[in-house]
């Protein structure tokens, strides 16, 4: 048995086979929520969700509901999204506006910076002994901005982000940058979508992440006039958008893995001849779509 509870007979690394347990399992799934998600830095928004004070978006660390908020001195936070009264979430809302977090148990309700600002019948029912600072919503134990990409982890003595990064860096700067090479500029828009699958994080990491072979839609799409084709008033499907594309998937120890596109119509005059030759560049359409 190896780590994470994978038996020897789970991964094929000479057939560069593995497993349909790997993805289905209960045990090695609550294994890598203990081991591995409370432990790396994970992605949890971007800093352009929340512009104003006040501004929160609720999201996800492994199974845990976290909030990411601006207080009212412009200091962005990531708190787990439970009271530290009873352990109900404080927020309901996928994203808002707020001057606190109200708790809908007892009503305990919290500040954008987290501190505990409000208990009911406080004088009453603690007479004077409740030290309001000892119960403030928990922040995660690091927290990274960058270029407008808010990540976090649960683990004080997780290693510093960008080393965490490695490599891996230059294919995150290739989603944040500008197309002109400039730093940063990366907006998320358009709201909240959610899918409910009856299957842990694997499944749709690896098929939206490292598998583009499944690129077909449906006629539907196109039909009621959703899709980007209907958008640019085109009609028909769009398989075939990345065909004079090289395609570049990386791995890298750490575990993260990118998938490069590279189409010449996209490409800026500025840059290198085609084809490419290293995972420098990143089709502009793909760049658009990851956040």
């Amino acid at each position: 048995m190896t780590q994470l509870g994978f038996q020897n007979d789970m991964i094929d690394t000479e057939k560069g086979v593995i497993s349909r347990e790997i993805f289905a399992s209960e045990k090695i799934y609550q294994e890598e929520l203990e081991k591995v998600f409370t432990r790396a830095w994970l992605f949890v928004g971007h800093e352009s969700q929340i512009p104003k004070p006040g501004d929160f978006f609720t999201s996800k660390m492994g199974a845990e509901s976290v909030i990411m908020c601006r207080d009212f001195e412009q200091k962005i936070h990531v708190f787990l999204n439970t009271c530290s009264h009873r352990g109900m979430k404080v927020c309901l809302y996928d994203e808002g506006n707020t001057q606190t977090f109200t708790c809908p148990f007892h009503a305990w309700s919290y500040s954008p910076d987290g501190k505990l600002v409000g208990v009911p019948h406080e004088k009453e029912l603690y007479s004077h002994v409740l030290d309001k600072s000892k119960w403030s919503l928990i922040e995660v134990a690091k927290m990274e901005i960058y270029k407008g990409s808010i990540w976090a982890t649960w683990d004080k003595d997780a290693p510093d982000f960008y080393d965490y990064l490695g490599d891996a860096k230059a294919h995150l700067d290739l989603v944040l940058d500008g197309l002109d090479g400039s730093d940063g500029g990366t907006e998320v828009f358009g709201g909240v979508h959610k899918w409910v699958s009856p299957c842990n994080w694997k499944i749709p990491a690896e098929n939206f992440c490292g598998d583009s072979y499944h690129n077909p839609s449906h006629i539907s799409v196109d039909m009621i006039g959703i899709g980007p084709s209907a958008a640019k008033g085109e009609k028909g499907r769009r398989d075939n958008e990345l065909a004079d594309a090289q395609h570049l998937w990386i791995s890298f120890p750490g575990g993260h893995g990118p998938h490069c596109a590279f189409c010449r119509h996209d490409l800026p005059k500025h840059l290198v001849s085609w084809p490419p030759t290293s995972g420098a560049l990143c089709v502009a359409s793909e760049r658009r779509r990851i956040l």
